[in-house]
């Protein structure tokens, strides 16, 4: 699980855990940060299933179409750790 904790001015990323390939992608990826600036945000993995969550303003089209492309490019990524295996 990686999630995102705000101490005044320090920014700080934890991942409980196992190391492996995919906490290597989540924790260097560009696409992870931006998700991560989101409310409450949260990756996860549950079973087969890599779960993001994290909030946007109700109205906040382009923010909630980013979202999608960000985890889209995030799973790319992760795709390409798993092939070249």
């Amino acid at each position: 699980m990686l999630s995102y904790i705000w101490l005044v001015r320090n920014e700080a990323y934890s991942f409980k855990g196992k190391e492996s390939h995919f906490s290597d992608v989540l924790l260097s990826s560009a696409c992870t940060i931006p998700l991560m600036e989101t409310k409450n945000p949260l990756i996860k993995l549950e079973g087969p299933q890599l779960i993001f969550s994290g909030g946007v303003r109700t109205k906040d089209h382009k923010s909630l179409s980013n979202v999608f492309i960000l985890f889209q490019m995030l799973l790319g990524e992760i795709d390409d750790v798993i092939h070249y295996d």
